[in-house]
């Protein structure tokens, strides 16, 4: 447990633990951040879709990802209709936020539907910030001399700015 000790043992200060979070943070592994734009991200534009909606291999039809090899190897490819292989792409997402947005609708795929107060930058890969305004109680542990002491108590407020 983290701790910290000052010179001669006057001063002890333990984390004891966290208590568990009201709100679970957002957990986006199974997600893919894609945008229409590349590497210009605009959160309003961007999309958060499940990885089940990709094929990076490209042998998968109906898949983001879908390639020439998939669409030949299809059984019926000559009595298939036009774009059977190549449905529920990029271009089959964005028009259904679109919609959603023009019917006042909430949107679903969004990354403004995942994140209140969304920040996104670019270095050299797309990354995504998502911040939560929640308590997060932590139990301390602390040990003083009692020579001449006076309880007070504080609710400190901070933000965890990185998380290693």
């Amino acid at each position: 447990q983290p701790f910290v000790y000052a010179e001669g043992g006057h001063f002890l200060a333990e984390i004891v633990g966290d208590f568990a979070w009201t709100t679970q943070p957002q957990n986006f592994e199974g997600k893919h951040l894609v945008s229409k734009s590349g590497f210009v991200i605009d959160p309003q534009e961007s999309l958060l879709l499940d990885k089940s909606h990709f094929d990076l291999s490209g042998r998968t039809c109906n898949k983001i990802g879908v390639s020439y090899y998939a669409f030949y190897h299809q059984i019926d490819r000559c009595g298939d209709y036009n774009g059977t292989c190549t449905s529920h792409q990029l271009n089959h997402w964005i028009p259904i936020e679109d919609s959603r947005r023009e019917s006042g609708l909430s949107p679903q795929y969004r990354v403004t539907a995942f994140c209140d107060d969304s920040s996104m930058r670019v270095d050299t890969d797309p990354f995504l910030s998502c911040s939560m305004s929640q308590r997060q109680t932590t139990m301390l542990r602390i040990e003083v001399p009692v020579e001449s002491f006076q309880f007070m108590r504080h609710i400190a407020t901070g933000e965890i700015l990185r998380v290693i």
